[in-house]
């Protein structure tokens, strides 16, 4: 069962919202430049912070070492 979310207060969800909307433009802007052919999707793919894809992977689940 999912965890409920944390409750924030009003100036943690601005902050939150004004960070979403600081992504959501830069994300845009690199889609343009994307499309434009100014950066190649090997860039996009190697870019480390908030801009980046997410990984669609799921995460592995940790598996115990087996002894014998």
């Amino acid at each position: 069962m999912p965890s409920p979310l944390p409750t924030l207060t009003p100036e943690q969800r601005a902050e939150a919202l004004a960070k979403a909307a600081r992504v959501r433009k830069a994300r845009g802007a690199m889609l343009g430049d994307l499309k434009a052919g100014r950066i190649s999707l090997l860039d996009v793919l190697n870019r480390d912070d908030d801009t980046a894809p997410p990984d669609p992977r799921p995460p592995l689940p940790a598996v115990a070492a087996r002894h014998r």
